[in-house]
């Protein structure tokens, strides 16, 4: 479903501008702050997947600390070594007593199998978090090129990118055998001058459409201009246009009686 060397290409490309316009990471990443503030429980082996700008796991009694990204690391973070998360090896046994994914799990073609992974590489008593773009971000943009591409098309073609839904979300936890699953989901809705100034955050972060059924035909200009008037005339405040993004919260432990 998903092209990832396509994603990891467009990460590398806009890695400067992502610095610029992360201020939703930044704040989904305070939250998981905020939640791990919560727990009493020291994490002595930790291993950490996505950009992190402000958590600290040796605030948690971090001993030993793997980070990983599917870019190497950048001047914005100290990740350690490159990894494809898609590409993550089943391990032999329980090593981590704490396992974060971080805003990338939405993009995984095997969901089911990734979180399977990650019960598998909990020690006992472990935890594991994964926060991850869901269901309804970007509907606005969806419901807009829908519209269009049937009005100046007869025809829609799938250019927004499908998100999981909490209670899927929630399913693929049970099913992974983590135990006390949680899904849950914030949403977040940021205002923008115009359509252009919303395409560059989403391309800045990565978020373009990249799957591997896109249309390739580039957008014309009459295209965009009946896409910014659909849009306006279905999601404009008078501050600007309205764009929606769902982050869900992911959580689930193994139980201090498996081995």
């Amino acid at each position: 479903m998903f092209d990832r060397k396509l994603y990891a290409a467009r990460r590398q490309r806009f890695s400067e501008e992502a610095g610029k316009v992360n201020f939703l990471h930044l704040e989904v990443e305070d939250g998981l702050i905020e939640t791990l503030s919560h727990i009493s429980k020291r994490f002595e082996k930790v291993w950490l997947y996505g950009q992190f700008y402000k958590f600290d796991p040796y605030d948690y009694g971090a001993i030993a600390v793997e980070k990983y990204d599917i870019l190497p690391m950048t001047a914005n973070s100290d990740i350690v070594s490159c990894l494809d998360e898609e590409e993550l090896a089943m391990p032999i046994r329980p090593t981590y007593d704490l396992v974060i994914s971080h805003m990338s799990a939405h993009l995984i073609n095997d969901l089911p199998g990734l979180l399977l992974k990650y019960r598998r590489m909990l020690n006992p008593g472990g935890l594991f978090i994964a926060t991850l773009y869901g269901e309804h971000t970007l509907h606005e943009l969806r419901q807009a090129m829908m519209q269009v591409d049937m009005e100046l098309l007869g025809g829609a073609a799938p250019r927004v990118i499908p998100f999981v839904d909490v209670r899927t979300a929630g399913s693929l936890l049970q099913r992974a055998g983590f135990a006390m699953p949680v899904a849950s989901y914030d949403r977040y809705q940021s205002l923008y001058r115009d359509i252009w100034e919303m395409f560059f955050d989403i391309r800045a972060n990565a978020q373009a459409n990249c799957l591997y059924a896109r249309t390739s035909a580039p957008l014309n200009r009459l295209y965009l201009q009946r896409l910014e008037e659909v849009y306006k005339s279905k999601f404009a405040l008078q501050e600007g246009i309205v764009c929606t993004y769902d982050v869900l919260t992911l959580s689930g432990s193994v139980d201090t009686k498996e081995r």
